[in-house]
């Protein structure tokens, strides 16, 4: 039958550590947890990198949960706080 999103994830995790003996680390849809955000923040380290020779404005990405949103933000906030 249908299932959610979340027991999905958790039935596919649990499949692969009962298949692999391995641990299966579950990010939730959207990504929306405390290492999906880092992974945004880390991510703006890349978009400067990738674009320290064009003058850009403004980022624009999609938003769904705020994960994102937090993860950006936070990451751009902290990239100016270190390079002043």
């Amino acid at each position: 039958g249908r299932v959610g999103s979340n027991e999905l994830v958790r039935r596919v995790c649990s499949d692969i550590e009962s298949e692999t003996n391995m641990k299966a680390y579950p990010i939730p849809v959207g990504g929306s947890n405390g290492c999906g955000t880092w992974g945004y923040i880390e991510g703006v380290n890349e978009i400067k990198d990738q674009l320290s020779d064009q003058n850009v404005d403004h980022v624009v990405f999609a938003c769904g949960s705020g994960g994102t949103a937090a993860g950006i933000t936070i990451g751009f906030a902290l990239s100016y706080i270190t390079n002043a």
